[in-house]
């Protein structure tokens, strides 16, 4: 998950939060927070969650964009995403990563039902 971590790191410097503003925010102490940052591996899909909504996103929107975009956004370059031509191929991925994420999460609560836990 080394890509959402730097995901992570990118979309807290485009905002310009810091470390500790975005722990406070998602109520972990920054230590935590520093953690998730340099692997969100083992991050909980609520913490997740409230990552995401601190910039607005859903987890759907916040795995669907490529942090390469990010860094273009940092550094002043519009995404070549964002030209019409490239609109097709863009739906098509993200048409992709939204089909691959369902198939995930289902697996994932197939294997805790026959755990016998419940999702957080």
């Amino acid at each position: 998950m080394k890509d959402l971590s730097r995901k992570l790191f990118c979309l807290r410097a485009l905002h310009g939060y810091t470390q500790a503003y975005v722990a406070k925010q998602i109520g972990v102490s920054t230590t935590i927070y520093v953690g998730i940052e340099k692997d969100a591996s083992a991050i909980p899909v609520k913490r997740l969650g409230s990552i995401a909504a601190l910039y607005d996103l859903t987890l759907e929107n916040l795995f669907a964009f490529d942090e390469k975009d990010l860094i273009a956004l940092l550094k002043g370059k519009i995404p070549a995403i964002l030209q019409e031509e490239f609109l097709p191929q863009l739906v098509a991925k993200l048409d992709a990563i939204n089909k691959l994420l369902c198939q995930l999460v289902q697996h994932a609560l197939s294997q805790l039902r026959n755990n016998g836990t419940k999702p957080d």
